[in-house]
């Protein structure tokens, strides 16, 4: 055998029919969810910026007299400025499922197994993403939950 053989032997992918058929759907799938969660970021962004826009209206001298809750112009910018930074978070993982599904189209429309390689990790990269952000978000969670329940008693004595 000789070295264009084998190279070309070792690019080549070996899956069946129904890997690739599972493959094929997986990435179709993952491409679709990936368009949902870049519509989500969106969302989150121009909801972000719709309530700093909110909070800024509500800080100005003309409004200062009609606020009659406390910390409300606070609220809005707290939270648009929460969403805009979940909205630059959940970029990644959007994009990583975007790139699997490319990566497996590309992998399965040409056989090659070193585009596959990259496809696989890409699906690695976005699951380990979403572990780790799924123990900051627990552990974000255990910590909020009872200080914002410290905080309510506080204000309430």
């Amino acid at each position: 055998m000789n070295s264009s053989e084998n190279q070309t032997q070792e690019t080549k992918m070996f899956l069946t029919e129904a890997a690739q058929k599972h493959c094929k759907t997986t990435a179709f799938w993952t491409k679709f969810y990936s368009i949902l969660c870049f519509i989500g970021v969106g969302i989150l962004i121009v909801g972000g910026i719709i309530l700093l826009l909110f909070g800024s209206f509500f800080n100005s001298d003309t409004l200062a007299a009609m606020q009659t809750v406390p910390g409300v112009s606070s609220s809005f910018t707290l939270i648009g400025i929460i969403y805009i930074i979940l909205g630059g978070i959940m970029i990644i993982p959007a994009t990583f499922l975007y790139q699997f599904s490319k990566r497996m189209n590309d992998a399965l429309m040409v056989n090659n197994i070193a585009t596959f390689e990259l496809a696989i990790e890409k699906m690695k990269s976005y699951w380990k993403f979403i572990g780790i952000y799924s123990i900051i978000a627990i552990c974000v969670a255990l910590v909020a939950v009872p200080l914002s329940l410290i905080f309510q008693l506080g204000s309430m004595v």
